[in-house]
């Protein structure tokens, strides 16, 4: 169980203080680094707040072997943990009376809070996406992963009730103190690079987590790529295609909407666009709609190539063959692929899935 503990910020008195200020913060250590710099905070939403906080800062030019090499030379040796992310979410507005709030403030007295841990770990996970979506960087020390449930709880380090001021950031500094008192986890293994990457590449986390909550797509192909990373290539195929799918319905459904302008109320238009895209998915299927909506609703210089959707389709046929066990002479089509043809296919199936988000992106 992470260690619970009761803080407040002594620049706000108790007989000022209302119901909405407190928070639930948690404090954990990822597997893995995120490249934002010694410190990169953010608004997730109007009442919760992330903070990344890295340990050691990395200067981007610096490569794995020189940064290794540096670490083992400092006396005592900078273990590889350093390396890794802590990152701070704070949960306000907990429904808690304002009578507990201002009793417990004075002495910073410890409480039952509500648990709101599921907000937390959808906060984290939702921006590890955006995160990776922005940057396009899939390693830090070990492959990006949305975090599962035991996952959260098994790098949680501390939970703190906060008693601050809603709308106001916490005092961060101080959180962390506190949870580098907690202890730490060890990662063993590292791969990919560690520099840190510059702001004006971090600013677009706001628009790719507002994207993300468009489209879940972005779930999956993160979820495909990790995959990848760990070498599970049938998971990673099958997850590619799942995102090709949600990227290719949400292209055919921007299409059909500006094909269905001339319907001047709203509700309606959408109505007809749904149905239109339901009727079209339910019968022609994506294997066929995948290589006809590049080519009636995308831009010359958007649409991918012939070659590459006809290489997409092997993708989508392979998948079609796992998820329906479907035999060849007696034997599961699966067994005669090899890790690399599989590969290659996931690849593909990529390649024309980041035609169609950056087709998306463009209109949104």
């Amino acid at each position: 169980m992470p260690i619970s503990v009761t803080m407040v910020d002594q620049t706000v008195s108790p007989e000022e203080l209302r119901a909405d200020d407190i928070a639930a913060i948690y404090i954990l250590r990822l597997p893995f680094r995120l490249r934002v710099g010694k410190t990169f905070s953010f608004k997730y939403d109007d009442k919760t707040d992330i903070f990344v906080r890295n340990s050691l800062v990395v200067p981007s030019e610096l490569t794995t072997q020189e940064l290794l090499h540096q670490m083992a030379s400092t006396t005592p040796a900078t273990p590889i943990e350093a390396l890794k992310s802590d990152i701070g979410i704070a949960i306000w507005n907990l429904g808690i009376d304002v009578d507990v709030v201002r009793r417990i403030a004075p002495n910073a007295e410890l409480i039952n809070m509500p648990s709101r841990h599921f907000a937390a770990l959808c906060a984290i996970n939702d921006f590890i996406v955006a995160y990776q979506t922005t940057t396009q960087m899939l390693f830090g020390g070990q492959a990006l992963a949305r975090l599962t449930n035991m996952e959260l709880f098994d790098s949680m380090k501390c939970e703190i009730a906060y008693v601050g001021r809603f709308g106001q950031v916490p005092n961060w500094s101080e959180c962390f103190k506190f949870a580098d008192s907690c202890g730490s986890i060890v990662l063993q293994q590292v791969h990919g690079d560690f520099g840190d990457l510059p702001l004006t590449l971090l600013e677009g986390i706001k628009r790719s987590l507002d994207l993300k909550h468009e489209y879940i797509f972005y779930e999956f192909a993160l979820d495909a790529k990790t995959r990848m990373a760990n070498k599970d290539y049938v998971a990673a195929l099958l997850y590619s295609v799942i995102a090709l799918e949600g990227a290719h319905a949400a292209m055919l459904r921007l299409g059909l909407q500006s094909r269905f302008m001339h319907i001047l109320d709203e509700e309606e238009r959408n109505k007809v666009v749904e149905s239109r895209v339901a009727d079209l998915l339910r019968t022609e299927g994506l294997f066929v709609l995948n290589q006809l909506t590049p080519f009636l609703f995308m831009e010359e210089n958007e649409r991918p190539s012939a070659n590459e959707i006809n290489a997409c389709a092997t993708g989508i046929t392979m998948r079609n063959a796992i998820m329906h066990s479907i035999r060849k002479k007696g034997r599961y089509r699966l067994r005669q692929w090899s890790n690399r043809e599989i590969t290659d296919a996931y690849s593909d199936v990529l390649a024309v899935y980041n035609k169609y988000v950056r087709a998306i992106e463009a209109r949104s």
